[in-house]
């Protein structure tokens, strides 16, 4: 676990007040020993604060995200419907999707779909609402964000793509 013995923001926002060259260069050590931590092989998502985390390379921060994704899933009473559900998009669609910047199994997507990305923010059990939402994609009520990985060359099918931008 990454032992800062100052906050980031703070630490920065101190550095900045003498100069912006000492700014940046606190912020790059504290990039570097965060990175440090996760290549030591052993980091999950959990053990960053969510000041810490915002100074981790998005691409590590999804891949601590997509781990810790699926290991809170495994950790959860999964009701027979939406195994059923899994198994079934799996049947249609291939093992895994694309939902923002992961490669998810389909029970770890439907949180992230549900509940976002920061599973701090997801509930502890599943919910009627989850199973309701889990139907209405298998009828093809695609969720926005999404990409299908189809077949084994995993070929990219975005069914919504007009669904990614909002027009004013």
């Amino acid at each position: 676990m990454p032992k800062l013995t100052f906050t980031p923001d703070a630490a920065i926002a101190a550095a900045r007040e003498k100069s912006g060259d000492q700014a940046r260069s606190l912020e790059a050590a504290i990039r570097a020993e965060l990175l440090d931590h996760v290549l030591g092989g052993t980091a999950v998502l959990e053990d960053f604060s969510p000041e810490e985390a915002k100074y981790l390379d998005y691409a590590v921060l999804c891949r601590l995200r997509g781990a810790a994704y699926v290991r809170i899933v495994e950790a959860m009473a999964t009701p027979d419907a939406l195994v059923e559900w899994a198994a079934a998009m799996a049947a249609k669609y291939g093992p895994v999707c694309r939902i923002h910047a992961h490669e998810l199994p389909w029970l770890p997507a439907l949180r992230v779909v549900r509940w976002g990305e920061e599973p701090a923010h997801w509930p502890a059990t599943w919910e009627d609402a989850d199973l309701q939402r889990a139907s209405n994609w298998l009828a093809g009520d695609h969720p926005a964000f999404l990409t299908y990985l189809i077949g084994p060359d995993r070929t990219a099918v975005t069914p919504r793509p007009g669904a990614r931008f909002a027009i004013a």
